[in-house]
């Protein structure tokens, strides 16, 4: 969303924008899938390395990093359809991404033979994450519920959270095991949670002077925290038991994620001292 924001509503030539990315995200994929095969292989030995890093299995949670490849090379097409006359084609796109992103979760309660609907009508060509950046382009320029105050959207956060509590309570129930399904990326109302926690966070017109340092010193060390923290949340379950579910299960996930951001956070901002290493951490 944050991409969004920042790239759909400027113009630029296709070498220029490519040039651009390609110096951003390429050199923190590289490193961070050396620093997780280099970790697997250590440990287990395995020699598919190769096959892992063009396969984006490096780690699990880099995921993000493979996708923004893909997600920048189509940045130019969504450049066209947002910065075209009027919102019409933005307001489609958004509909159909956000349809067919709620079928995507949502089909667990369908009939078996309803379930290919969404490539029967191929709206599968509006699935994936690309929404997002139209979304978040449309909140920053208020170009997407203009007249909904900071209570409306505060309303619609508490709502989307309650949803998906809800959600997950039940189908947990459901199928006798804890599922994460309505946690997904695409789920409507995790779409709907992004959206309002982006729209208040727009509407801040000043930190407190005293969140203000601390929140920029960990916003610069965000790409290396991200890259980082699987390798220590592994070290802090296995050495120190702090699994999310240690002891209380509230106190315990609290306690486990302030003590992988703090680590993983000392960590980062030691490698940043290191000059070349500020492109990738």
């Amino acid at each position: 969303m944050n991409a969004g924001a920042t790239l759909l509503g400027k113009s630029e030539s296709l070498r220029d924008f490519f040039s651009k990315r390609a110096v951003r995200i390429l050199p923190p994929v590289l490193f961070w899938s050396g620093v997780y095969i280099l970790w697997t292989y250590y440990w287990t030995r395995s020699a598919d390395w190769p096959v892992k890093f063009l396969n984006g299995q490096a780690a699990f949670h880099l995921w993000y990093l493979y996708a923004l490849v893909g997600i920048y090379l189509f940045v130019p097409v969504l450049r066209r359809v947002y910065q075209s006359e009027g919102n019409s084609e933005t307001s489609l796109y958004l509909i159909a991404w956000i349809i067919t992103s709620a079928y995507t979760v949502f089909n667990v309660f369908l009939p078996n033979g309803l379930h290919d609907l969404m490539k029967a009508w191929h709206q599968w060509q509006f699935f994936g994450n690309t929404g997002y950046l139209l979304l978040g382009a449309g909140l920053y320029h208020n170009k997407i519920f203009p007249a909904l105050t900071t209570r409306g959207w505060a309303a619609l956060l508490l709502a989307a959270a309650l949803f998906t509590a809800v959600l997950t309570h039940y189908y947990s129930s459901q199928t006798g095991v804890p599922s994460q399904l309505f946690y997904a990326n695409l789920s409507p109302n995790i779409i709907l949670f992004s959206a309002t926690v982006f729209a208040l966070v727009l509407r801040m017109k000043q930190l407190p002077p005293c969140l203000d340092v601390p929140i920029q010193a960990i916003g610069n060390c965000s790409l290396g925290i991200y890259g980082v923290h699987v390798l220590i949340v592994g070290q802090l379950s296995a050495n120190w038991g702090l699994p999310p579910t240690v002891s209380n299960q509230w106190l315990g996930p609290i306690v486990s994620t302030m003590a992988a951001v703090a680590i993983s956070f000392g960590i980062v901002r030691a490698l940043r001292l290191i000059p070349f290493m500020r492109r990738v951490a």
